[in-house]
């Protein structure tokens, strides 16, 4: 549904009139074909008692330092000779008249990444530690900012030349700065595409009404957002966890007050074979995914944030139904049962059947099997829906 609402929301400017398009959309090209399905047949499943591998939530202690720079640019790299060059050249070739600083923490990399970054060490200030994945390395480049400002760059995309004075000029009187950003494929720049989701930028006062339009805006992306400093140096990124990024993406709502939404591209993300999210859904790390949204959902339920328990129902089911599934997709059945039956719990253990009322269509098919412990249901709804 996501999906046709932003395509329709860069084509027509009545809101309305795009809701009620992707909604037809949705209905006749997922809904319609769901209820025609056949139920997936599964043969005897074992259980499994999987080992995850919880990560925590570091509070920096960077309160004091003198904040000398407008903008301070982190990238965590590891084994990245292939790209780091291109992206180290982009973060330098910048056109702008406000201070900035470049922090490049190498994680523990077993390539010639860290030679390269030493030919620019009079140009950035490099950190070499030992491998302990991007969460620790990048709460490493907080702590050593001098920046009022933080944006995160990874060591294989690239940014274009206005990236700073178009943050700087544009962060001043918001929490947290959200804007476009290119898709390109390895080294194919000419077939780039670019992702923005309105032809608008708003600006939003977060409460519990707009949490669900900032939500719906949320891509889950890093690169593409900058951070007051004292937004994020609070509580950082979770540590030697994959997909620490979910996590730091959903604290970011209720510790701010004010975000805007700029629709002007200034990244360019690059898909490559390599990537470390391609890598993990192809082994039993992927199931990590699940630690990442019970942490997310545990700790906002009990903390003093101004989160409402429907805004938080939403975000749980839209990281199972999507982000979850995705990354372990292709593991083997009786991993995905074992993950299906530690979800079915945690459901039954925190939510009621009255809960499930304002999900989406999809949401709600799957606290259904959740619910009631219905694999072959469960799987046939990710799979179809």
């Amino acid at each position: 549904m996501d999906l046709f609402y932003r395509f329709f929301c860069e084509r027509i400017k009545i809101r309305k009139i795009a809701y009620f398009c992707s909604l037809m959309c949705y209905f006749l090209f997922k809904i319609v074909p769901f209820l025609f399905k056949r139920k997936i047949k599964i043969n005897n499943t074992n259980y499994i008692k999987l080992n995850y591998q919880n990560g925590r939530i570091k509070k920096l202690e960077n309160k004091y330092m003198n904040k000398d720079y407008d903008l301070s640019i982190i990238i965590a790299c590891y084994n990245s000779e292939k790209y780091i060059k291109n992206c180290l050249d982009s973060c330098l070739n910048q056109k702008t008249s406000y201070k900035f600083e470049i922090i490049v923490v190498d994680d523990g990399s077993t390539d010639n990444t860290k030679n390269i970054c030493k030919q620019y060490q009079n140009k950035i200030k490099l950190i070499s530690i030992n491998n302990n994945k991007q969460g620790y390395a990048r709460n490493r480049g907080i702590e050593n900012s001098r920046g009022k400002n933080i944006a995160f760059v990874d060591s294989d995309d690239m940014i274009t030349e206005d990236f700073v004075e178009t943050i700087v000029s544009n962060i001043k009187n918001v929490d947290i700065l959200h804007f476009g950003y290119y898709l390109f494929e390895n080294n194919n720049f000419d077939k780039k595409r670019e992702k923005k989701y309105v032809s608008k930028s708003f600006f939003s006062n977060i409460n519990n009404e707009s949490l669900k339009l900032i939500t719906f805006f949320n891509d889950g992306l890093i690169g593409n957002k900058a951070f007051k400093y004292n937004i994020i140096s609070e509580y950082g990124f979770p540590e030697k966890i994959f997909f620490e990024d979910t996590v730091f993406n959903m604290f970011w709502f209720p510790i701010s007050t004010t975000y805007k939404y700029l629709p002007k591209s200034i990244y360019y993300y690059r898909i490559h074979d390599s990537q470390e999210t391609k890598q993990v859904s192809t082994n039993t790390s992927s199931i990590n995914q699940f630690c990442v949204s019970k942490l997310i959902y545990s700790f906002l339920i009990e903390s003093e944030f101004r989160i409402n328990k429907e805004y938080l129902i939403n975000a749980f089911f839209s990281n199972i139904s999507t982000i979850l599934y995705e990354r372990t997709k292709n593991l083997n059945y009786d991993f995905q049962y074992s993950l299906f039956y530690d979800m079915s719990l945690f459901i039954r253990d925190n939510f009621k059947n009255d809960d499930k009322k304002k999900l989406p269509f999809k949401e709600k098919k799957l606290f259904d099997c959740l619910l009631k412990q219905d694999f072959a249901k469960y799987l046939k709804v990710q799979k179809y829906l």
